[in-house]
């Protein structure tokens, strides 16, 4: 908890898209957006196409 607000203590070790803390929460304290409003945003900002330059860049991928 941080200034009375939950907040998550290792948001590196999360994996995307995963939803596990929500169902476990005892309390039902974390919401995460709808699955579409996800895509759209994803789309919108070209995010998988900007992952995908990256690895490029970073010999990881062809």
């Amino acid at each position: 908890m941080e200034k009375k607000k939950p907040v998550v203590a290792r948001p590196y070790n999360c994996v995307v898209a995963c939803t596990t803390c929500k169902t476990l929460c005892p309390v039902d304290a974390l919401e995460f957006p709808d699955k579409e409003y996800m895509q759209n945003i994803i789309k919108e900002y070209k995010i998988l196409v900007k992952a995908k330059e990256k690895l490029k860049e970073h010999g990881l991928i062809e």
